[in-house]
């Protein structure tokens, strides 16, 4: 609990400060009526009590002698400033206002209440207010960093940037003012990024850099800026120089490893994904990036390895599947190139040329009805593609469904009748549907093209009936 307020001074013509219902007196005009009540104690957390009860106090004591002795300025600017410092931002800025109707142009008090202005959202009174303390003194720093201040929450980026630049030159490197620098440059490179103007992004990057070099994020933003830009060696150098900075930053090492990648420096990009997957073995841009290396250079078994930690990582990322069922069948494992289409299924709807081959590494694995399913699909996209139609072809085959072989051979045959096993397989399916003369033209025409012993008796037999 709170110990009771002493009721010393004018604080006993204060009853609302000891939790009287009656109002603070007349003698309290307004905004000089503030008084500390148990609503504002009981309002607060320990924590907060702790810090803030001795300058409410203060403040409070105050306030009752300045109802004593209202021509005490100084006091009242007092007042003023220890309601800033608990959050009273508006109480504060009136009762600057009033020490500003009697001392005009106090550059001090200007600023103080710009300050107030600021944290009650009224940036554009800030600014004015911090203007009007600058024609006072030009060199006041704390005038210039609230116009910088001010100009930032209004968006003026490059005005915010010259008050803070001046204020750095007759500050030196004051930590508020370098850290509000470094924030405008960064956000001036950000917007300029946005709006695709990488050279003016790398440019204020650099800015940001020269203020503080230990940031890895400014150096990543700085390389991927002259990447965008196509500057490609300052981008290396960049990316470099961030490395060396923050050696921790996967970031940096991962995007030093993609823009080396994409430049066929395969080696230096390996060494720089290695390097973060050190930092972090579940990178997975930089797991995925050191699978592509591999793929490239023919080490497909250490690839399709990788691609497969990425997919776990990962499952709803269509490249490690895509890049699995290719390498997959690079190494004759039918049954995980099956398994890679299926789950790149599951993420995005398979081409019609994934279609076709999920199709027939399902009819090589015997599975037919699987087979015709996918190949259904790929022949309705490209029904005079003659290979993928002979391969649902062959799958009808397998299941005695020789009436529907008809009517896709027919059309995919028309472009090209000259074709042997095409109208051997229609021959075939003709007989079968007990359609003898076109069984016996379609055959006598493969006889003719490529004679097989086959082709023959079919067609002996179709001619005969």
């Amino acid at each position: 609990t709170l110990p009771p307020l002493q009721p010393h001074l004018a604080l006993r013509r204060a009853p609302a400060a000891l939790g009287d219902p009656e109002p603070a007196p007349a003698a309290y005009p307004p905004p000089l009526n503030f008084v500390v009540t148990r609503v504002d104690a009981q309002s607060m957390s320990a924590g907060e009590r702790v810090r803030k009860l001795p300058i409410l106090l203060s403040v409070a004591g105050m306030y009752s002698i300045s109802a004593l002795e209202p021509e005490d300025l100084d006091l009242r600017e007092s007042i003023a400033r220890l309601l800033t410092r608990i959050g009273r931002h508006a109480e504060s800025a009136d009762v600057l206002r009033q020490l500003l109707e009697v001392t005009p142009g106090d550059g001090g008090r200007l600023v103080a209440l710009s300050t107030s202005l600021f944290a009650l959202g009224q940036y554009d009174k800030s600014l004015d207010a911090a203007k009007e303390a600058l024609e006072a003194s030009a060199s006041d720093v704390e005038a210039i960093v609230r116009v910088g201040l001010a100009q930032e929450a209004l968006e003026n980026r490059r005005e915010a940037i010259e008050a803070m630049e001046r204020a750095k030159v007759l500050a030196g490197d004051r930590e508020d003012v370098v850290e509000a620098l470094v924030r405008l440059y960064r956000d001036k490179g950000d917007l300029a990024r946005k709006e695709e103007d990488h050279i003016a992004a790398a440019s204020a990057y650099r800015g940001a850099l020269a203020l503080a070099p230990e940031e890895g994020d400014l150096h990543l933003a700085l390389g991927q800026s002259y990447r965008s830009a196509g500057s490609i060696q300052e981008g290396l150098d960049a990316l470099r120089t961030g490395t060396e900075r923050c050696p921790e930053s996967v970031p940096l090492w991962r995007a030093l490893g993609s823009l080396r990648e994409a430049y066929d420096k395969g080696d230096e990009a390996l060494d720089a994904y290695g390097r973060a997957l050190i930092l972090d073995e579940g990178d997975y841009e930089s797991l995925v990036g050191t699978a592509r290396i591999l793929w490239s250079r023919g080490e497909s078994a250490e690839a399709a390895e990788s691609f497969e930690k990425a997919a776990g990582m990962r499952p709803d990322e269509a490249e490690p599947h895509e890049a699995l069922s290719a390498l997959r069948q690079e190494l004759g494992d039918q049954e995980g190139a099956v398994e890679a289409l299926k789950a790149l299924g599951g993420v995005r709807p398979l081409s019609t040329e994934e279609q076709e081959t999920l199709g027939t590494l399902q009819g090589a694995l015997g599975r037919y009805e699987e087979s015709v399913g996918a190949l259904e699909q790929a022949v309705k996209d490209k029904p005079e593609d003659l290979p993928c139609v002979l391969e649902l072809v062959r799958a009808y085959e397998q299941l005695g469904r020789h009436g529907a072989i008809i009517a896709p051979l027919e059309r995919a045959l028309e472009p090209s009748p000259d074709h042997a096993e095409g109208q051997l397989h229609l021959g075939r399916a003709y007989v079968e549907e007990g359609r003898d003369e076109d069984a016996a033209a379609a055959l006598e025409l493969s006889a003719r093209l490529s004679p097989a012993a086959e082709t023959w008796e079919l067609l002996a037999g179709a001619l005969e009936r």
